[in-house]
Formats: C-alpha cells, sequence, structure tokens
C-alpha cells in the first residue's frame, strides 16, 4: 500500500506542478498534508 502511494504520488506531484505552476502546488500539497494530519488524529483518538 506504501509503494503504491509512493509511486502514485511520484507521478502525480510533478504532473500537477507542471499543469498548476508551482505555488499552487505547494499550496495544494500543503493543504492536503494537513487534511491528512487531522485524519489520522481523528482515527487515532476514535481507535483509543
Amino acid at each position: 500500500m506504501v509503494s503504491a502511494g509512493s509511486a502514485c504520488g511520484a507521478f502525480i506531484g510533478p504532473f500537477l506542478a507542471e499543469k498548476m505552476g508551482f505555488a499552487y502546488t505547494f499550496i495544494s500539497s500543503s493543504i492536503i498534508f494537513l487534511l491528512a494530519y487531522v485524519a489520522f488524529k481523528i482515527f487515532d483518538r476514535i481507535s483509543a
């Protein structure tokens, strides 16, 4: 699962950077990472 996610990220990252521009790519990736962090915190709290 991790390897598939890494492979997808390695392809999608440069593709989005080319299409959207680097500033929008950094903003969108930071929002996605923040949402993932919050989701993992919520999941951790529920499962504990």
